[in-house]
């Protein structure tokens, strides 16, 4: 009994991992990219000492028209 049980654990395993290799060998060869030096302390493009730039640019906030929402008309009232 004891043997079944640990056979049918290292089958389960063995698996496992097979599959996880497999999943891996298909992802990796379709997501090659060559590897580019990030960090070489030297600028490629064409930018002179000082200039901004702007490498993201985030989305535009949303706006609420001043139809939407509930506005209510009050008066002040005097307590005298």
């Amino acid at each position: 009994m004891l043997v079944g049980l640990l056979r049918t654990i290292f089958i389960i395993i063995v698996v496992y991992y097979s599959i996880k290799l497999l999943v891996w060998l298909f992802s990796s060869g379709s997501k090659k990219k060559p590897y580019r030096h990030q960090n070489t302390g030297q600028s490629h493009n064409n930018r002179k000492e000082g200039e901004t730039t702007i490498d993201y640019i985030p989305k535009q906030k949303k706006t609420i028209k001043d139809s939407s929402g509930e506005y209510i008309d009050f008066e002040e009232v005097d307590n005298d």
